[in-house]
């Protein structure tokens, strides 16, 4: 029987096109991350409507209890968003080129295609929300016009970038940092105090700051994680 990631597992064909060449890259995935456009919805009309109805409630009666009946959401295909996904990208700079068109497409398919929605978003006043929108998921699917075909008769490969020189290796330390006390600390079966680390990996003291935020953060997790499942979340 196959695991799950195995049953999951892709690779996407990044292709980059500048000065009338291209390059190509795989890249390994087992999940696709999908934006919502949310400009793209079929009832954009109804929407309007229904939001400056509901402003104008709001402001003649503010205490007043929002109406009964289902608030009209947008309503965005799921094709929408792979396309939006998989749609031309203008690049900055690639290998010394300005104003590169990448294109991302299928090299392999998976037998099972994880899909998630990013439906959360950071507000202007910094506070995490959750779109309000409804994706239909269609029973069936065709990938086929999203399929790669590696370097095609008549194209150019793109010179890679000259090597650079190889840094110089880095001084032995002889103390730990901060960061690698993050890095390393989930193989720890339980959390120690950041006083212990701090003392027995002779942190600097302008990294325990790092230390002391890291620690916090982490044994949240750990308590969240940890709990029995008839308690309350830890997070609220």
């Amino acid at each position: 029987v196959a695991a799950l990631g195995e049953l999951s597992s892709f690779a996407l064909e990044e292709r980059v096109e500048a000065a009338g060449q291209v390059a190509y890259k795989r890249v390994p995935g087992s999940a696709l991350s999908l934006q919502i456009p949310l400009e793209l919805a079929s009832n954009a009309a109804e929407v309007a409507a229904h939001e400056a109805k509901e402003d104008k409630r709001q402001k003649l009666d503010p205490a007043a209890a929002p109406p009964p009946d289902d608030p009209v959401v947008p309503l965005v295909s799921f094709e929408a968003c792979l396309s939006r996904y998989l749609a031309v990208e203008t690049l900055e700079n690639f290998r010394g080129h300005a104003g590169a068109a990448k294109t991302t497409r299928f090299a392999t398919f998976p037998r099972v295609l994880v899909v998630q929605l990013s439906r959360y978003y950071t507000d202007a006043d910094w506070t995490a929300k959750k779109m309000a929108v409804a994706v239909p998921v269609p029973e069936t699917l065709s990938l086929e016009a999203f399929r790669g075909g590696g370097l095609q008769p008549g194209e150019s490969p793109l010179p890679d970038e000259p090597n650079e020189p190889a840094p110089a290796p880095a001084p032995a330390a002889s103390r730990a940092s901060a960061s690698e006390v993050h890095s390393t600390s989930i193989l720890v079966e339980k959390p120690a105090t950041e006083r212990a680390l701090a003392t027995e990996l002779a942190i600097d003291p302008l990294d325990q700051m790092w230390l002391s935020l890291s620690m916090t953060m982490w044994e949240r997790s750990i308590r969240c994680v940890s709990a029995p499942p008839t308690s309350k979340p830890y997070f609220s």
